[in-house]
């Protein structure tokens, strides 16, 4: 697959402001191609309207490198949610909940996911199943207090009676929602850490073919007819609920072979943009109140995917996450997870993991190969010269490193 990465439904600010993102008609279907490499006459349409404002939005299971996604999750999975050890207690003690302050197109889920599986590793007690709920109160009607808000709600409550940990994901997106208040509120009370991806080439290439976001100087190219490919051209069927289709349309990207023209110029300032995300997502955290948090970078949390060299790196970068989520970690019980896995619900792990439903994360140190970057952008070699020049700075030139990322 020319992708790997999973993603939600937004793009940060950071993102946006160096995107200047135009509204315009729809661009023809077929454009006759420029010296430069990109449609001499190219209409530019509407960004995308953010996934995230439909109501039950979440991301489909898949083994990394499947259709939807690949780092799947397992949320929205067959299994019933499991009760933590203990659960029956009326008077429990109420813990914290644990948030993870992370945009998408960053690898969200799989953090997510792993994160589980090493609270399990050290009989950590939490509220299993559901990965989202922050963000289906924050898109849900724009904030009309129904269904989403109720359940998460409901999930607060069950998890402080049940003595347990409620774990849930957010971002810059919720601290600027009509719900922010709620939100803070939740967050000041929580022990919370800070995750952002900091290959800006790869986030932003993510965001472009995951269909998030599209405009004239970013966009899709079909290869073999090397047209201007739309995702708003694939339309959604009557019978089709919104997790079907954007399962689909991410399917036909990848089937195919769809790639991302990136304009040099713009891909610059986005990328620069995007290396500051750490800081920005940091500074939020602190104007909401949150002052006892660590952060992290993705590249850091899956070094030991790439590298037996990585895995060390990894070892500690999970360490630090855990005791910003308060518990005192184990460096052998982090280092066994990640060599040999686990499962971020009790049910799996009491079932082996028999069944689809469940899905191993970590495990294979040094065994997952990166797709380049030239397999997925279609002028890379474009970029690559921009990327490479001589003014730019270190960083900006590191973004090409497909060997080195997870160095990182």
């Amino acid at each position: 697959l020319p992708w790997r990465f999973p993603a939600m439904a937004r793009c940060s600010a950071l993102a946006l402001a160096a995107l200047a993102l135009a509204v315009a008609s729809a661009a023809p279907p077929r454009a006759a191609w420029a010296a430069d490499g990109a449609p001499a006459k190219l209409g530019v349409s509407k960004v995308e309207q953010r996934l995230s404002r439909f109501m039950g939005l979440r991301q489909a299971q898949g083994a990394r490198g499947g259709a939807n996604a690949t780092r799947g999750g397992s949320e929205g999975g067959s299994a019933p949610e499991e009760e933590p050890p203990g659960g029956n207690a009326t008077h429990a003690k109420a813990l914290p909940p644990l948030l993870l302050f992370m945009g998408d197109c960053s690898g969200s889920t799989w953090v997510q996911s792993l994160a589980r599986a090493m609270l399990i590793a050290h009989d950590v007690p939490f509220l299993e199943k559901r990965y989202e709920d922050i963000k289906e109160v924050r898109t849900e009607v724009l904030g009309n207090k129904g269904p989403a808000w109720k359940m998460f709600r409901n999930r607060l409550r069950k998890a402080e009676r049940m003595g347990a940990h409620y774990v849930s994901k957010f971002n810059t997106d919720d601290l600027r929602s009509r719900v922010s208040g709620a939100i803070t509120d939740l967050a000041r009370g929580a022990r919370v850490v800070s995750v952002w991806r900091s290959q800006a080439l790869e986030k932003l290439v993510c965001l472009i073919h995951d269909c998030f976001l599209e405009n004239g100087n970013f966009f899709m190219v079909e290869k073999e007819k090397r047209g201007v490919f739309r995702c708003s051209s694939i339309t959604r069927r009557p019978d089709q609920t919104f997790q079907d289709f954007f399962v689909a349309r991410r399917a036909y990207v990848r089937d195919e072979g769809v790639k991302v023209f990136l304009r040099p110029t713009t891909a610059l300032a986005t990328a620069n943009e995007l290396l500051g995300l750490g800081d920005e997502q940091a500074e939020m955290l602190r104007g909401a109140g949150v002052q006892d948090f660590a952060t992290l970078t993705t590249e850091a949390l899956e070094a030991f995917e790439f590298s037996s060299d990585g895995l060390e790196v990894s070892v500690d970068a999970w360490c630090t996450f855990l005791r910003s989520w308060g518990v005192e970690a184990r460096e052998e019980t982090v280092r066994h997870t990640l060599v040999n896995g686990g499962y971020p619900s009790r049910a799996a792990v009491d079932h082996h993991g028999g069944s689809d439903a469940y899905q191993l994360f970590g495990g294979g140190v040094g065994k997952r190969k990166r797709k380049p970057l030239g397999s997925v952008i279609f002028n890379y070699n474009q970029i690559a010269r921009a990327f490479s020049a001589p003014d730019q700075p270190a960083t900006v030139k590191a973004l090409l490193d497909d060997d080195g990322r997870a160095k990182s």
